[in-house]
């Protein structure tokens, strides 16, 4: 209920997948719908299950969580009784999507790190100011799109600027 804002009233007792609604926008098959298919057949549909023994795992990008996309880490497992007969299932399911936007944000900051690592090289072994631009340019254009770049110097004390690079020298 927390999770979905959807209440125990709206899902309990539900078919037809009714309870991927709140996550997917539309009902359709979730993890624990899935502990008992073998695992070819959840191979051809997921690629990104682990199954360890009983238990299903898998993280997914929801589209409808509270109307916004959100990463979910689910565990399923198959329960059953003391004769070892299907019993049924019990799925837990996690919102990662804090920890997801993280390991994200650290990605590109290691990016931007190695970026500037290399520029700063190349500014202490470099006095070729064109080799040096198209460097930059290269650098810049691996973490972010850049087709069209331009690099302007400024001169602070003469109040000017001077466009000294552009990757597609027609479009200054």
């Amino acid at each position: 209920e927390e999770m979905t804002g959807s209440s125990a009233q709206e899902m309990l007792g539900r078919g037809d997948y009714a309870y991927a609604i709140p996550f997917y926008g539309e009902p359709r098959p979730i993890l624990i719908d899935l502990v008992n298919l073998p695992d070819e057949e959840i191979e051809r549909r997921y690629s990104q299950l682990k199954r360890e023994g009983d238990v299903l795992t898998g993280e997914a990008v929801v589209p409808a969580l509270r109307g916004k996309s959100a990463y979910l880490y689910a565990m399923a497992s198959a329960l059953h009784d003391s004769q070892g007969r299907p019993a049924g299932a019990i799925e837990t399911i996690r919102d990662v999507t804090a920890r997801r936007e993280a390991e994200e944000a650290v990605k590109r900051s290691e990016a931007h790190f190695r970026l500037l690592a290399n520029v700063g090289q190349a500014l202490s072994s470099t006095l070729d100011m064109p080799s040096l631009f198209r460097l930059i340019y290269e650098q810049i254009s691996s973490v972010m799109y850049a087709e069209n770049m331009m690099i302007a110097l400024h001169d602070e004390a003469a109040q000017e600027v001077e466009f000294a690079y552009s990757h597609n020298p027609d479009e200054i």
